[in-house]
């Protein structure tokens, strides 16, 4: 077989370099990719570091980080002072990061499985992931907690004592600091000691030091919150739901931003509302499962062929069947049935089986897992378990960006291993074809090799898409010859010309201006007032729009909380001193306010910039 070759040409010429190989290759393009190619422009680590800034400099009781901790924000303001430019901070430590997580999973996938070849495997899938090669080349927000997380993920596949929770404790709770999704790790973790076969007394132990160190860590940051906003936790997940969640409860989301910023009041009946709601159950069975599955065809999803629908359900839960070991009983067969038929019944009742079908698959699947846990092997059930109580955990909010979802790859790079060295050896065992069975090394090569080619290809398309907005798809030959053509960033060549002329207006670092990105009050160093140009206004006058008062309070608390300085408390009501509108997509309609803007005759508003190949726009507000 492939995997007792490989492991026998590993152990005779002893290339201690194998695990190095993957990781120094994706580093390398990295480098070339995210310092050599990659223009940034309006990039989301300009408002983490002006929220970092804040804390460390300004008043932290204005700053509102709605998605995480205040790890990231600090990590980046506190390096930033130092390197000078916030850009290459964060594609650093992104690029550092994301390679030792490639690193590491090379040895969590040897020490659950003994196999070197299904370590290289794991490795390779990971490292080809198109959505790492994008945070770690153009976002850097999420490599950082993602690491901590993968460390944790190798203490917990070593040799099993108690004293290494101490460890898991301490690297989820440092993850924790930067994004809250870790609980639900550490919630998968407590699962799966609660349900192995241990005793009482030493599972008691395990879960009392994981949790009590996870608790310690992440104590300095509750004091923090506590004695700068009078809340342990301040976060809430109103602000995601209202932008991302479904359309009939967007307002209801809306005002619990509000109150969350403004009077930060307990959050039982908002996760109440969350819990008990019909989004929850549209995230757990398709928005969220398409991020593993692919099943939409969209292609922001981690399955193995991001292009191609429903990939992910045959290479992981055909996986995740073969390691439940199952055997010839009536139970294994009514179990799932039972499930089945129940779902389908309750689905069909409901009229929701065209929305929820993948509940079909993946809830017999689960049944039959419950059923056969003590059959699975102790070192691979945690892998198992912690996916599913992570992923239940995370979609109480609804995921459409596969990053945000990163931390079930601590398991889905193995479960691949698992398909390409077990189970696909299995099945052609199971054809009883000499010949096939032979040919089993080139088959398992094929696989892996088309899985490869198709995601690097994949990557390469997301990242033009991404940096260049290049949505066409076109032959092999013509995508080859774009690949050395000289591309610029239409996008950035506009921001650089719009902060070069603002650059050299006078004062520029008192004034304000009002814009849809960060990056240009990021390049002069001035204040900046937050709009998405997509504002619900009570009426069209320009001035009640420039001074925010036909706003409505959600839109008003939603820009102070993206504005530079930020104000949570909205007590600044500043006034904008130039209106900057850039056109990211040229489908995207013309606000009226720009058309308002554009057509007024009033000296006032006088425009400094036009683009020649787009509607972005540059207004001098000259206020008395």
């Amino acid at each position: 077989m492939l995997n007792l070759k490989l492991q026998m040409n590993f152990k005779k010429k002893q290339p201690k370099v194998l695990p190095y190989l993957i990781p120094i290759i994706f580093i390398g393009l990295v480098i070339l990719t995210s310092f050599g190619i990659h223009q940034p422009t309006d990039i989301d680590v300009i408002f983490y570091y002006n929220a970092g800034y804040e804390i460390l400099h300004g008043d932290g009781s204005n700053v509102y980080v709605s998605n995480g901790g205040i790890g990231w924000p600090v990590t980046l303001a506190f390096f930033t002072d130092y390197v000078g430019d916030v850009i290459i901070v964060s594609k650093s430590i992104a690029l550092v990061t994301s390679g030792l997580i490639i690193f590491i999973t090379f040895f969590i996938i040897r020490n659950v499985l003994g196999s070197i070849s299904s370590a290289l495997i794991g490795q390779a899938f990971l490292a080809i992931n198109p959505f790492i090669h994008l945070d770690a080349i153009i976002t850097n927000n999420d490599m950082l907690p993602l690491l901590f997380i993968f460390l944790s993920a190798y203490v917990l596949s070593r040799k099993d004592s108690t004293k290494k929770y101490l460890l898991i404790g301490l690297f989820l709770g440092i993850s924790f600091w930067f994004r809250y999704q870790c609980v639900f790790i550490l919630f998968g973790i407590i699962t799966y000691l609660l349900i192995s076969n241990q005793t009482i007394r030493f599972t008691a132990k395990k879960i009392i030091l994981l949790s009590a160190l996870f608790m310690l860590v992440i104590t300095p940051m509750l004091l923090y919150n506590y004695s700068t906003h009078g809340v342990l936790l301040d976060i809430d997940p109103s602000l995601y739901l209202e932008v991302y969640g479904s359309e009939t409860d967007k307002k209801m989301w809306g005002d619990f931003f509000v109150e969350k910023v403004t009077t930060n009041p307990g959050n039982i009946n908002l996760f109440d509302k969350i819990i008990f709601n019909q989004q929850y159950v549209d995230n757990l069975f398709k928005t969220n499962s398409h991020i593993v599955f692919n099943l939409n065809s969209g292609i922001n999803n981690f399955s193995p062929i991001p292009i191609i629908q429903f990939s992910g359900i045959p290479i992981f839960l055909l996986t995740a069947l073969f390691l439940f070991n199952l055997r010839k009983s009536k139970l294994e067969f009514i179990i799932p049935i039972s499930v089945l038929l129940i779902s389908a019944i309750i689905l069909v009742y409901y009229n929701k089986l065209a929305d929820f079908y993948f509940a079909l698959f993946i809830l017999p699947i689960i049944s039959l897992g419950i059923f056969s846990i003590k059959r699975i092997e102790p070192k691979i059930l945690p892998f198992l378990v912690i996916p599913v109580v992570f992923f239940a955990g995370l979609s109480l909010v609804p995921i459409f960006d596969p990053i945000n979802m990163a931390a079930i790859l601590i398991s889905l790079p193995f479960l691949f291993a698992i398909f390409c060295t077990r189970l696909i050896p299995f099945l052609l065992k199971k054809t009883k074809s000499l010949l096939i069975i032979k040919k089993s090394n080139s088959i398992i090569l094929a696989v892996v090799l088309i899985i490869i080619i198709s995601n690097i290809g994949f990557s390469y398309k997301l990242e033009g898409m991404t940096m260049y907005q290049d949505y066409e798809i076109g032959t092999i030959s013509d995508e080859i010859r774009k690949f050395f053509e000289k591309k610029e960033n239409r996008i950035n060549f506009e921001i650089n010309q719009i902060s070069q002329l603002l650059s050299n207006e006078l004062n520029i670092n008192e004034k304000y201006i009002m814009s849809n990105t960060y990056a240009i009050a990021y390049n002069v160093k001035s204040n900046s007032i937050h709009t998405s140009f997509g504002e619900n206004v009570s009426s069209k006058s320009i001035d009640e729009f420039l001074l925010r008062e036909s706003w409505s309070t959600f839109d008003i608390m939603y820009s102070n909380h993206y504005s530079i300085p930020p104000d949570r408390k909205n007590l600044g009501h500043p006034i904008p001193d130039y209106l900057v509108y850039i056109q990211f997509q040229r489908a995207d309609e013309t606000p009226w306010i720009i058309k308002a803007l554009d057509d007024s005759q009033d000296s006032k508003f006088e425009k400094i910039y036009q683009s020649d190949q787009t509607k972005t726009m540059v207004f001098k507000i000259n206020n008395p």
